[in-house]
C-alpha cells in the first residue's frame, strides 16, 4: 500500500574521493613548504627592490625662475607678458609667503590690510608698485609691443623675487613683521 522509501547509499570512506593523481593535494607539509618558500620569494623580492628616493620638489624661487625664462624665449606681446608676470609674482608669493594672492583680483588684493604681512617691510611697496604696473599693462586696451620694456619687466621682478627669497630663506630673520608659522 505505501511504497517502500528509499534506502541510503553504503558510506564511502573520504580517500575513495581522492584521485590517485592529486594525493599531493592533501599533505600539510607539502603546503607547509610551499608557503615556506612563496614566503621567502616575497621577502627577497622586497629586499632586492632597490630603494627609490624622491627628488625634493624644486624651490620656488628656481620655478619662478624657469618660467621667467620660458616667458623672455616665447616673445610673448607686452599685455601677455604682464599678465604671466602677474601670475609668477602671485604663484612665488602664495607658496613662499602663504598669502592669498594668488586667489584675488588685483583689487581685492590691494584693498585689503594684511595682505603681504608675512613679507619683509621693505619689499612690500615695490611689489606693490610691480602689481601696479602689471594691472595697467593687463587691463589697459592700448598696450603697446615693446619688447624691450618686457625684459625690462622681466628683470625686475627676477630681482625683486631674489630679494623676497634672500630674506624669506634667511634662519631668523628680522625683518618680517609676522614671520611664518610652523
Amino acid at each position: 500500500m505505501f511504497p517502500q522509501p528509499p534506502q541510503l547509499e553504503p558510506v564511502i570512506p573520504p580517500d575513495d574521493f581522492l584521485h590517485p593523481d592529486t594525493w599531493f593535494l592533501g599533505s600539510p607539509l607539502l603546503w607547509l613548504i610551499l608557503v615556506f618558500v612563496g614566503a621567502l620569494i616575497v621577502f627577497f623580492f622586497i629586499r632586492s627592490k632597490k630603494r627609490i628616493v624622491p627628488l625634493p620638489p624644486p624651490s620656488q624661487i628656481k620655478l619662478a625662475d624657469d618660467r621667467l625664462d620660458s616667458l623672455l624665449a616665447s616673445n610673448s606681446n607686452l599685455h601677455e607678458s604682464a599678465t604671466e608676470l602677474s601670475l609668477i609674482i602671485r604663484n612665488y608669493l602664495s607658496y613662499s609667503s602663504k598669502d592669498p594672492v594668488l586667489y584675488e583680483t588685483h583689487i581685492e588684493f590691494s584693498r585689503r590690510p594684511d595682505a603681504l604681512m608675512n613679507i619683509p617691510e621693505g619689499e612690500r611697496l615695490p611689489i606693490c608698485h610691480l602689481l601696479d604696473r602689471m594691472a595697467q599693462l593687463k587691463y589697459s586696451a592700448n598696450t603697446p609691443n615693446d619688447k624691450d620694456q618686457v625684459k625690462q619687466l622681466v628683470q625686475e621682478t627676477r630681482e625683486l623675487l631674489h630679494r623676497i627669497d634672500s630674506v624669506l630663506n634667511q634662519p631668523n630673520s628680522e625683518t618680517l613683521v609676522n614671520p611664518p608659522k610652523h
